[in-house]
Protein backbone atom coordinates (compact mmCIF):
# COMPACT_ATOMS: atom_id res chain seq x y z
CA UNK A 1 0.00 0.00 0.00
CA UNK A 2 1.35 3.58 -0.75
CA UNK A 3 1.51 6.18 1.06
CA UNK A 4 -0.93 9.63 1.03
CA UNK A 5 -0.16 11.67 -1.31
CA UNK A 6 -0.57 15.58 -1.15
CA UNK A 7 -2.92 16.37 -4.04
CA UNK A 8 -4.86 18.79 -6.30
CA UNK A 9 -7.94 17.49 -7.00
CA UNK A 10 -9.87 18.86 -9.70
CA UNK A 11 -13.00 18.15 -10.91
CA UNK A 12 -14.55 19.80 -14.05
CA UNK A 13 -19.00 18.66 -14.08
CA UNK A 14 -21.31 19.02 -16.87
CA UNK A 15 -24.32 20.70 -15.12
CA UNK A 16 -27.83 19.50 -16.84
CA UNK A 17 -26.46 16.26 -17.49
CA UNK A 18 -29.12 13.85 -15.56
CA UNK A 19 -31.73 16.07 -17.63
CA UNK A 20 -29.83 15.70 -20.81
CA UNK A 21 -29.77 11.62 -20.18
CA UNK A 22 -33.15 11.02 -19.19
CA UNK A 23 -35.10 13.23 -21.66
CA UNK A 24 -32.89 12.60 -24.69
CA UNK A 25 -32.53 9.36 -27.33
CA UNK A 26 -29.67 7.25 -26.15
CA UNK A 27 -26.97 6.95 -29.57
CA UNK A 28 -26.69 10.33 -29.89
CA UNK A 29 -26.98 11.77 -26.18
CA UNK A 30 -23.96 8.90 -25.75
CA UNK A 31 -21.77 10.14 -28.57
CA UNK A 32 -22.49 14.48 -27.63
CA UNK A 33 -21.42 13.11 -23.91
CA UNK A 34 -18.54 11.77 -25.27
CA UNK A 35 -17.91 14.50 -27.35
CA UNK A 36 -17.54 17.01 -25.10
CA UNK A 37 -15.81 15.01 -21.79
CA UNK A 38 -13.13 14.45 -24.69
CA UNK A 39 -12.78 18.07 -24.99
CA UNK A 40 -12.60 18.59 -21.33
CA UNK A 41 -9.46 16.02 -21.50
CA UNK A 42 -7.86 17.19 -24.07
CA UNK A 43 -7.72 21.05 -22.87
CA UNK A 44 -6.34 19.75 -19.75
CA UNK A 45 -2.79 21.62 -20.73
CA UNK A 46 -1.38 21.39 -16.70
CA UNK A 47 -1.01 17.45 -17.40
CA UNK A 48 -3.26 16.26 -14.66
CA UNK A 49 -4.02 13.00 -14.63
CA UNK A 50 -7.14 11.05 -15.11
CA UNK A 51 -8.22 9.13 -12.08
CA UNK A 52 -11.90 8.32 -13.07
CA UNK A 53 -14.57 9.36 -15.94
CA UNK A 54 -17.63 9.34 -14.33
CA UNK A 55 -20.82 9.63 -16.67
CA UNK A 56 -20.55 13.29 -17.10
CA UNK A 57 -17.59 14.79 -14.81
CA UNK A 58 -13.86 13.71 -15.09
CA UNK A 59 -11.73 13.58 -12.18
CA UNK A 60 -8.36 14.70 -12.02
CA UNK A 61 -5.59 14.85 -9.95
CA UNK A 62 -2.11 16.22 -9.46
CA UNK A 63 0.55 14.33 -6.94
CA UNK A 64 1.17 18.24 -5.36
CA UNK A 65 -0.29 20.93 -4.41
CA UNK A 66 -0.89 23.96 -7.30
CA UNK A 67 -0.40 26.70 -4.87
CA UNK A 68 -0.15 29.40 -7.84
CA UNK A 69 -4.26 29.60 -7.60
CA UNK A 70 -4.06 31.57 -10.48
CA UNK A 71 -2.92 28.41 -12.90
CA UNK A 72 -6.31 27.01 -11.54
CA UNK A 73 -8.96 29.25 -12.46
CA UNK A 74 -6.61 30.17 -16.09
CA UNK A 75 -6.97 26.31 -16.77
CA UNK A 76 -10.96 26.59 -15.75
CA UNK A 77 -11.68 29.32 -18.04
CA UNK A 78 -9.47 27.69 -20.87
CA UNK A 79 -11.43 24.22 -20.23
CA UNK A 80 -14.91 26.34 -19.86
CA UNK A 81 -14.22 28.41 -23.16
CA UNK A 82 -13.01 24.98 -25.31
CA UNK A 83 -16.34 23.01 -23.61
CA UNK A 84 -18.37 25.63 -24.98
CA UNK A 85 -16.57 25.97 -28.59
CA UNK A 86 -17.00 22.55 -28.91
CA UNK A 87 -20.87 22.57 -27.37
CA UNK A 88 -21.65 25.27 -30.04
CA UNK A 89 -19.82 23.40 -32.82
CA UNK A 90 -22.38 20.36 -31.81
CA UNK A 91 -25.67 22.04 -31.99
CA UNK A 92 -24.62 23.68 -35.19
CA UNK A 93 -23.71 21.13 -37.07
CA UNK A 94 -26.74 18.96 -36.60
CA UNK A 95 -29.45 19.06 -38.68
CA UNK A 96 -31.49 16.23 -36.22
CA UNK A 97 -34.30 17.62 -33.77
CA UNK A 98 -34.22 14.97 -31.45
CA UNK A 99 -34.33 15.26 -28.08
CA UNK A 100 -30.41 14.90 -27.50
CA UNK A 101 -29.31 17.48 -30.34
CA UNK A 102 -31.69 19.62 -29.58
CA UNK A 103 -31.09 20.27 -26.08
CA UNK A 104 -26.84 20.35 -26.09
CA UNK A 105 -27.22 24.20 -25.55
CA UNK A 106 -28.59 23.32 -22.21
CA UNK A 107 -25.71 21.88 -21.14
CA UNK A 108 -23.03 24.03 -18.46
CA UNK A 109 -19.80 22.78 -16.82
CA UNK A 110 -18.78 23.54 -13.41
CA UNK A 111 -15.67 23.06 -11.36
CA UNK A 112 -14.54 21.69 -8.01
CA UNK A 113 -11.12 22.48 -6.74
CA UNK A 114 -9.73 20.84 -3.91
CA UNK A 115 -6.63 20.11 -1.71
CA UNK A 116 -6.36 16.98 0.14
CA UNK A 117 -4.09 13.69 0.72
CA UNK A 118 -4.99 11.06 -1.25
CA UNK A 119 -4.02 7.16 -1.50
CA UNK A 120 -3.70 5.28 -4.81
CA UNK A 121 -5.19 1.13 -4.07
CA UNK A 122 -4.85 -1.03 -6.91
CA UNK A 123 -7.55 -3.01 -8.00
CA UNK A 124 -7.13 -5.93 -10.31
CA UNK A 125 -5.47 -3.86 -13.31
CA UNK A 126 -6.56 0.09 -12.24
CA UNK A 127 -5.77 2.17 -9.76
CA UNK A 128 -7.83 4.35 -7.93
CA UNK A 129 -7.49 7.48 -5.59
CA UNK A 130 -8.82 6.49 -1.71
CA UNK A 131 -9.47 8.78 1.34
CA UNK A 132 -11.57 11.43 2.96
CA UNK A 133 -10.98 13.96 0.38
CA UNK A 134 -11.95 12.10 -2.65
CA UNK A 135 -15.30 11.61 -0.45
CA UNK A 136 -15.26 15.40 -0.07
CA UNK A 137 -14.69 16.52 -3.49
CA UNK A 138 -17.55 13.66 -4.56
CA UNK A 139 -19.69 15.30 -2.17
CA UNK A 140 -19.02 18.87 -3.41
CA UNK A 141 -20.57 18.03 -6.47
CA UNK A 142 -23.86 18.28 -4.89
CA UNK A 143 -23.63 21.95 -3.22
CA UNK A 144 -26.17 24.65 -2.49
CA UNK A 145 -24.90 26.36 -5.41
CA UNK A 146 -28.19 27.28 -7.47
CA UNK A 147 -26.47 28.82 -10.87
CA UNK A 148 -24.95 26.36 -13.12
CA UNK A 149 -21.13 27.42 -13.95
CA UNK A 150 -18.67 28.05 -11.48
CA UNK A 151 -15.53 27.67 -9.80
CA UNK A 152 -15.62 26.00 -6.13
CA UNK A 153 -12.09 26.10 -4.44
CA UNK A 154 -11.96 24.57 -0.87
CA UNK A 155 -9.52 25.67 1.63
CA UNK A 156 -8.32 23.50 4.60
CA UNK A 157 -6.00 24.59 7.62
CA UNK A 158 -2.97 24.52 5.92
CA UNK A 159 -3.70 26.06 3.00
CA UNK A 160 -5.07 29.81 2.92
CA UNK A 161 -7.08 30.73 -0.50
CA UNK A 162 -4.87 33.62 -1.74
CA UNK A 163 -7.25 35.67 -4.36
CA UNK A 164 -5.01 38.49 -5.53
CA UNK A 165 -6.31 38.02 -9.02
CA UNK A 166 -10.01 39.42 -10.61
CA UNK A 167 -11.02 38.37 -14.05
CA UNK A 168 -13.82 39.64 -16.38
CA UNK A 169 -15.10 36.73 -16.64
CA UNK A 170 -15.82 36.07 -12.84
CA UNK A 171 -18.10 36.96 -10.33
CA UNK A 172 -16.89 38.30 -6.85
CA UNK A 173 -15.56 35.39 -4.81
CA UNK A 174 -18.16 34.74 -2.24
CA UNK A 175 -17.69 32.50 0.82
CA UNK A 176 -18.52 28.68 0.95
CA UNK A 177 -19.44 26.22 3.56
CA UNK A 178 -21.22 23.30 2.99
CA UNK A 179 -21.19 20.30 5.99
CA UNK A 180 -20.84 16.67 4.86
CA UNK A 181 -21.83 13.79 7.14
CA UNK A 182 -19.34 12.74 9.50
CA UNK A 183 -16.54 14.73 7.67
CA UNK A 184 -17.20 18.04 8.99
CA UNK A 185 -17.84 21.33 7.41
CA UNK A 186 -15.41 22.70 4.58
CA UNK A 187 -15.14 25.85 3.50
CA UNK A 188 -14.01 27.75 0.59
CA UNK A 189 -14.99 30.84 -1.97
CA UNK A 190 -16.51 30.24 -5.21
CA UNK A 191 -17.06 32.26 -8.40
CA UNK A 192 -19.67 32.31 -11.34
CA UNK A 193 -18.72 31.99 -14.60
CA UNK A 194 -20.20 34.67 -16.39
Amino acid sequence: MQSELLSTLYFPDISGFTSFVNNTEFEHGQHITAMLLEEIISSNYLDFEVSEIEGDSVLFFKEERIDELKKLIDLSLHIHKKFHERRKQLDESTHCNCGACSSIVNLKLKFIIHFGEVKKIKIHNFEKLYGRDVIIIHRLLKNKIQENEYILITKNKSYQLQLNFSYPQLSEAKYFIQGIDNLGNVEGVYFLIK
